[in-house]
């Protein structure tokens, strides 16, 4: 209970704003590993460090720099991933003598697989297994950006510690090879989620190392 409430209660109900434009997050083509939990954007990384900003995530030269960096400040952009899909986690519960009471949510388990690859790629999403701390963003099918907006802060999801995998290569009749992967995000990951087009770039096809 004490995840999921502020106690004691507020002294009233807040008010549930209504909405005209449904959001909806296309289907996810692309994934962005990071080890840190801030969008590493060229301006954040100058002195003083200022924390990057919405701009920035959408302006291409803020993004050179990360995706060009051999240290913890570097960005890895995947090739395209298909079939990216989520299973939200289900609710934790403590049953008690007379009523239950919901104490938190399991991981949200995301699943997809990458086609057709030669296994020296697959090599290399598999070393992101032994990575304790990662954070994603998204790249959806409109070149967009889906991240994660903390306090105006554009940030990265942040992955439960050691959960992403990649299977072994999976050979049926009549299908693409395929190397099946996955990860959890953690409980509420999805609280500040935003997506956002780049003002000059496309995600899929201009964010590469």
């Amino acid at each position: 209970m004490s995840e999921l409430c502020a106690c004691p209660n507020p002294s009233t109900l807040e008010s549930i704003v209504d909405f005209d434009c449904p959001i909806d997050f296309s289907e996810i083509a692309k994934l962005i590993f990071s080890r840190e939990r801030k969008f590493q954007s060229a301006t954040h990384l100058t002195t003083p460090f200022p924390d990057p900003t919405e701009t920035n995530i959408i302006t291409l030269a803020e993004w050179v720099t990360t995706l060009a960096a051999v240290d913890n400040t570097k960005s890895l952009i995947t090739p395209i991933v298909d079939d990216i899909e989520n299973e939200p986690g289900a609710a934790i519960t403590e049953e008690l003598t007379t009523r239950n009471i919901i104490t938190g949510f399991e991981p949200t388990v995301f699943t997809g697989f990458l086609a057709g690859a030669p296994q020296t790629t697959v090599a290399s999403f598999t070393k992101l297994t032994c990575e304790k701390i990662l954070y994603v963003f998204f790249v959806d099918s409109d070149g967009s950006i889906i991240y994660n907006l903390n306090a105006g802060v554009p940030e990265g999801f942040k992955l439960s510690n050691n959960s992403f995998f990649m299977q072994d290569l999976e050979l049926k009749k009549r299908t693409i090879n395929k190397n099946r992967l996955g990860f959890q995000l953690e409980p509420g990951w999805s609280k500040g989620a935003k997506k956002a087009t780049p003002v000059d770039f496309d995600a899929l096809i201009d964010l590469t190392n």
